[in-house]
């Protein structure tokens, strides 16, 4: 079976839907390069698979649950690049729910089957 940006993207929204945060990071490349232009933090720059990988387990951590929902998949002129458009929805212990719209744009190596790089803008917050 062919793996595409789509069917990686699915993947890694039932994982995140299933709190299944440590397989994440085996979504993407060791040296795999995320960037949240919105982020104020440490997360705005993401590189390697194990930087990825503590990123996620801090949302273990703190026992957040995301649902994702109103998911849009635009391919690109380039078949490696995807954009996706969706809704977080989501939980923390001893918060309010919340939606987090966001859009990705990632760029999957064809050799590896894997994400390489991704755009990831996300927010703002709304209180449900």
């Amino acid at each position: 079976m062919t793996i595409t940006p789509e069917s990686i993207l699915r993947t890694f929204f039932s994982l995140m839907s299933d709190s299944r945060w440590d397989e994440l990071a085996d979504l993407y490349d060791e040296d795999a390069v995320v960037h949240h232009p919105f982020a104020d933090d440490e997360s705005a720059l993401l590189v390697g698979r194990e930087q990825l990988r503590r990123h996620f387990a801090s949302f273990r951590d703190m026992g957040l649950t995301l649902r994702v929902r109103d998911v849009i998949m635009r391919p690109m002129a380039d078949p490696a690049w995807l954009t996706c458009q969706f809704v977080y929805h989501a939980q923390i212990p001893g918060a309010d729910h919340f939606a987090l719209p966001g859009i990705f744009v990632s760029r999957t190596n064809t050799a590896t089957e894997l994400i390489a790089e991704s755009y990831d803008y996300l927010g703002p917050r709304q209180q449900r």
